[in-house]
């Protein structure tokens, strides 16, 4: 029975890391800072686990750059836009800041 529950547990893990779609190590481009605050960018990396509300844009995701995160996030793409470095971006699996467009959880510069 704990055998059960503990690969119950971590199938529960496995499946909710998985739902987040990614974006490989890519370049970023064409970022767009609309006028509420909400920066798009698009990058080069190849997409998993898009989520449906992102299939027009797969390669797409936004972040609201007026919250203390997203001004942390809107440095660091910056930076990685402005220095040609690739990186790994996760999402969310929502559009919840731009519709068409992954909301943006976290990356990091991979080269």
């Amino acid at each position: 029975m704990k055998l059960k529950k503990i690969a119950a547990l971590g199938l529960l893990f496995a499946c909710s890391s998985a739902l987040a779609g990614t974006a490989a190590s890519g370049l970023l481009s064409m970022p767009h800072v609309l006028e509420n605050g909400v920066v798009i960018v698009y990058t080069s990396g190849t997409r998993t686990n898009t989520p449906s509300c992102a299939l027009t844009y797969p390669d797409r995701f936004a972040f609201d750059s007026t919250t203390a995160a997203g001004k942390s996030l809107w440095a660091g793409i910056l930076a990685a836009f402005l220095a040609e470095k690739a990186v790994f971006i996760a999402g969310t699996n929502s559009c919840s800041v731009s519709g068409g467009s992954e909301t943006l959880s976290y990356f990091y510069i991979t080269g």
